[in-house]
């Protein structure tokens, strides 16, 4: 049986950096300027993700991938926050 995603491992390569781990607190907005995309994990919310006029409501420990660029922003209860780790 092939492995599709050693296929695809292999074709193109990953990196990563984490630049946030910890509570995230009130309103951070995420320009998407650079030319990577980001990894989210949330580990305990809640967390409101917003895009443009959309925005999702996350309540249970998920993973929010972004594979290119994209403004996003969060919105979190500004004194207890949301435990995430972001790269």
């Amino acid at each position: 049986m092939v492995d599709r995603l050693a296929i695809l491992l292999e074709r193109f390569s990953v990196t990563a950096s984490v630049f946030h781990a910890g509570a995230l607190c009130g309103i951070n907005t995420l320009e998407g300027e650079d030319e990577a995309g980001q990894l989210h994990l949330v580990r305990r919310g809640p967390l409101q993700v917003s895009h443009g006029q959309q925005t999702v409501l996350v309540e249970v420990p998920s993973l929010l991938l972004y594979p290119r660029p994209m403004p996003h922003r969060f919105s979190t209860d500004p004194q207890h926050g949301a435990d995430m780790a972001c790269a």
